[in-house]
């Protein structure tokens, strides 16, 4: 299979002009340890003791409103724990509870799993402490079992907190009223977590993403040769199809295409993109967002290809996050090439799509770019389309088909 693009459409400027609103208006800082973790643990965690489990943590001076966080977390199905944020006094947890969560519990024994807890947005003093914690104090009856949680190492990692603990058993007012054990990975030593902060303006849904993602060149290029259309001068820039998915992690960092040593990862709790623009294999505009309205759309033919863009949002830059997506701006001649480490599940009307690259659109500030090839068996007229990254659902608009 072999196509190319011409000019890019107007519309999808405008919805890609979206983008770059959503980006600018939402600020994010993301706090994430887990790419230090290479498989240390503390333990125990659960019933009867000890019951708590925390990071303490700084808030960042802007972004205070913190959306989310994560543990990883080796527990078994019968414990139930919830998720809290608290006030930090330097030796304990003070005040009321800034965030509550509903008890749950992991989905599988056993294993190693991030568990994120959604505040549904909190805002936050910049500059002041916190502490994060999961306990299952309040849920001794009925339930029972003790496990692990992941730890990078007895060093440093984090420098605005450190991993705490008390032994409380199912007494959760000794939270607030008696002082949390500290230092117990050595001084300053963290757990693997990470936090997703943002100032909690935007035009667009919010979602998250849980996970963490590198974006590499994919293995295994076997297939013919298409064209990835960066959009700002109508260029078409080639890129290898059919690329099998592979799994995730590599190698912190997006690694430029074919041997390049930029970096550009993508960790933990992010914000999702939201695909907004479709772009048919003849280059006509398919999908339609509702800023769009009155634009012409024309359907795809099944066993064509649909190009998906939609904003890099959350994604980070460098092994240690260092600098944002939304700010980046691959080559527009599309050398190298940003690929993202593992494909995304894409579902066109509930039927697998093959993916066939995702990555950064080439030339385009801040923009992900997934190319899908319509199946067969996709339902002709108005198709929902479902895109999932490492479990995580993205929103996207629907695809005419025909």
């Amino acid at each position: 299979m072999k196509f190319s693009l011409g000019k890019f459409p107007a519309a999808v400027a405008c919805a890609l002009a979206l983008l770059g609103a959503f980006s600018q208006a939402r600020a994010v800082t993301f706090i994430d340890t887990t790419p230090f973790w290479t498989g240390g643990d503390v333990c125990s965690f659960g019933i009867n003791n000890t019951a708590t489990y925390g990071q303490v943590i700084t808030a960042p001076l802007t972004d205070v409103v913190l959306q989310n966080f994560t543990f990883i977390m080796e527990e078994p199905v019968s414990l139930a724990f919830a998720g809290y944020v608290y006030a930090w006094s330097g030796t304990m947890a003070t005040g009321s509870a800034l965030f509550a969560g509903p008890a749950t519990s992991v989905a599988a024994g056993g294993v190693f799993q991030k568990i994120t807890f959604n505040t549904g947005g909190i805002t936050l003093t910049g500059g002041s402490q916190y502490v994060l914690f999961a306990s299952a104090s309040n849920f001794f009856s009925g339930h029972s079992g003790r496990g692990c949680w992941a730890q990078p190492q007895k060093s440093d990692v984090y420098a605005g907190g450190a991993f705490v603990f008390i032994n409380n058993g199912s007494n959760s007012a000794l939270w607030t009223t008696s002082p949390w054990t500290q230092n117990f990975l050595g001084t300053g030593g963290d757990l693997a977590f990470s936090a997703y902060f943002d100032t909690n303006v935007s035009a667009c849904g919010h979602h998250t993403v849980h996970g963490h993602i590198s974006t590499v060149p994919p293995s295994g290029h076997n297939g013919t040769v298409d064209s990835v259309h960066h959009g700002q001068h109508g260029h078409s820039v080639p890129v290898g199809v059919n690329c099998p998915p592979h799994a995730p992690g590599h190698s912190p960092g997006l690694t430029a295409e074919p041997d390049g040593q930029g970096l550009f990862s993508t960790s933990g709790l992010l914000e999702a993109p939201v695909f907004v623009a479709g772009v048919n294999q003849d280059g006509t505009l398919n999908g339609m967002p509702s800023e769009l309205a009155g634009r012409k759309v024309l359907p795809a033919r099944r066993g064509t290809v649909v190009q998906l863009f939609g904003s890099s949002e959350g994604l980070f830059l460098g092994a240690e996050h260092a600098g944002v997506a939304s700010e980046f701006v691959p080559p527009a001649s599309g050398s190298p090439l940003y690929y993202t480490s593992s494909l995304p599940e894409v579902r066109i009307g509930s039927v697998a799509a093959e993916v066939l690259f995702s990555g950064l659109a080439p030339g385009l500030k801040g923009v992900w770019q997934i190319n899908v090839l319509i199946p067969e068996g996709a339902p002709t007229g108005t198709a929902p389309v479902a895109i999932s990254y490492e479990g995580d659902e993205l929103t996207s608009i629907a695809l005419s088909i025909e």
